[in-house]
């Protein structure tokens, strides 16, 4: 099939759980033998990553179109009076990406138009009848901000976010397939919709780590460089951090990811590494990962990453939606502070125990993989399905 796939977030280099779980989607596409082009709607607002740019071109050629597009651009407002409120889906869209999309749509004629991230539903409009329109949404998007805002975190940067439950269902109603990250907000929106919705996570890399003993007990902390990565790791750091250091000595905490750039008052225990080429670099020189979440949503594609290493894991419930069923054999979940420090410890003072959960993590990857891939092809079962029935109307 031929698939025009529309993102704000570009694929490469692949640095974030974002861009890592849309590279992932493409990759199983292509490998199934569909004909993608990628269009990604760059952030007029920031000057053009030369970086970025440049990966781009190299992985997708002439089979990607770089768009201007300004967020919340349709809402005619001041960008600061939209931090951390919520406005109806549309209000998040740049009307001016359209002539460009129409004129993409008309030469790549695709079968299937897949966008990403429910506020740009209305891109959906431009596309004829007979394409099939799938939705992966990513996030629920409904009072976002203020659950974020209830969690004591605000951003400097405008998030999209939606006013209830009726403006979701509004851009859910545009998709023919509607893909949810995790299964809490696929039921969400099956109930809203009255249909089936599909929960696609993220398909992880399995990959095998030649470990070294580190001289003291280390701890390893991924994030992205968002506010919300921020958030939690000056939570890490405040609340938790103290208490491990009285508990243990010798200890470190090494920070990997683009979170690094927003760190500040970094104590001494605490080494930053910044953005690296692969996971590996950070999770090799660990006896374990942290995840200490509180107020993202979504899924947590560092869990899923540090599993995916066969690193032990610790993380809060908030830390572990979408892998549920995976606490207490393939990570461990903690539910207070304390309940964090105690699990820390008894990971760092136990090889056999860091072995049993580097093993489990391996195992539990390898079955949520094969989930992935079968719901893709349920997926594009669907699509295909969508394709035949327009074409006995036509």
């Amino acid at each position: 099939m031929r698939v025009l796939l529309v993102s704000p977030v570009p694929t490469h280099p692949p640095y974030a759980g974002n861009r890592a779980r849309i590279l992932a989607i493409v990759e199983t596409l292509n490998r199934m033998g569909h004909h993608l082009h990628y269009v990604w709607l760059r952030d007029s607002t920031c000057r053009a990553n030369v970086s970025d740019l440049a990966c781009m071109s190299a992985f997708w050629g002439s089979r990607c179109t770089v768009v201007p597009f300004t967020l919340g651009a349709d809402a005619h407002r001041d960008r600061a009076d939209m931090l951390n409120c919520s406005f109806h889906p549309d209000l998040w869209y740049d009307s001016s990406i359209d002539q460009t999309l129409s004129k993409i749509l008309s030469q790549i004629r695709p079968e299937v138009m897949w966008i990403e991230y429910a506020y740009l539903s209305k891109a959906f409009e431009l596309a004829p009848p007979e394409v099939v329109r799938v939705l992966d949404t990513i996030d629920r998007f409904a009072g976002r901000s203020e659950r974020l805002l209830q969690s004591g975190v605000e951003s400097m940067h405008l998030v999209p976010s939606f006013v209830g439950d009726s403006d979701e269902l509004f851009a859910l109603q545009r998709a023919d397939c509607v893909v949810a990250i995790q299964e809490n907000e696929a039921e969400v929106f099956s109930k809203l919709l009255d249909r089936e919705v599909w929960t696609l996570g993220h398909r992880t890399t399995l990959n095998t780590l030649e470990q070294k003993e580190p001289a003291r007990s280390t701890i390893a902390f991924l994030a992205s460089e968002s506010y919300v990565g921020a958030a939690n790791f000056s939570y890490f750091q405040h609340s938790i951090l103290p208490l491990l250091c009285t508990a243990m000595s010798e200890l470190q905490v090494i920070v990997g990811g683009g979170v690094s750039k927003l760190l500040n008052n970094i104590p001494p225990e605490v080494k930053v590494m910044g953005a690296m080429e692969s996971e590996a670099d950070l999770f090799k020189d660990a006896l374990l990962a942290i995840n200490t979440d509180f107020c993202a949503t979504g899924i947590s594609i560092k869990n899923l990453t540090a599993l995916g290493h066969a690193m032990p894991l610790v993380t809060t419930p908030n830390g572990a939606r979408g892998i549920e069923n995976g606490a207490g054999s393939a990570f461990l979940l903690a539910d207070s502070d304390e309940d964090f420090v105690n699990k820390t410890i008894e990971i760092l003072s136990s090889p056999e125990r860091r072995s049993q959960l580097g093993a489990a993590a391996h195992r539990y990857i390898e079955k949520y993989n094969e989930r992935q891939e079968k719901t893709m092809q349920s997926i594009l079962q669907t699509t295909e399905k969508y394709l035949t029935d327009s074409a006995s109307l036509r």
